[in-house]
């Protein structure tokens, strides 16, 4: 009968490091009720929407503080994360804010020097910032968007409509 051998020292050591690192997992917070994976898409007139912020409201007053979001990939898909950083949100009604802004760089072309950053910082079209999505989808209290986040996985697809080039703001001097 041949006995038991343990490996190098050091390869154990390394093995129960890993095997207690894998086990470890950080707590949620006081408080934070369960999470469910949700992954939503986004389109805008049938495209892919990318790099636009999505934002979850839970419309219980008792989960507000549980707000998620997440920031749309190039193909629209965006995994909501809870106070930025646990992977996904709370059950029950959430309203849906997408947004998704642009600075106007129209008013410039060729290479963008130092000196043409300059001359670009004081222009009037570089203190433009442009609503790219409609204005009423980037407010809780206007958008008609909504999901019913229930345990287990959520994904639902949403299109945008038409793309906008609106005025947000202009930027002070």
């Amino acid at each position: 009968m041949q006995k038991f051998a343990f490996p190098e020292p050091l390869v154990f050591l390394l093995f129960v490091f890993l095997l207690l690192c894998g086990c470890s997992k950080e707590p949620l917070p006081e408080g934070m009720p369960p999470l469910h994976p949700v992954e939503l898409t986004f389109l805008q007139e049938g495209q892919p929407l990318a790099e636009a912020i999505v934002k979850l409201y839970p419309q219980d007053t008792a989960l507000q503080r549980w707000e998620s979001g997440g920031i749309t990939d190039a193909d629209g898909k965006v995994t909501m994360f809870t106070l930025g950083r646990y992977s996904g949100a709370v059950a029950g009604k959430c309203k849906i804010t997408v947004s998704k802004t642009d600075r106007d760089p129209s008013s410039f072309t060729g290479e963008l020097t130092d000196a043409r950053a300059e001359e670009y910082a004081r222009a009037e079209d570089a203190r433009r910032v442009y609503d790219l999505v409609e204005p009423k989808y980037g407010n809780p209290q206007t958008t008609d968007l909504e999901i019913e986040v229930v345990s287990g996985k959520n994904a639902q697809q949403f299109d945008v409509g038409k793309a906008v080039k609106e005025i947000r703001r202009v930027l002070a001097k």
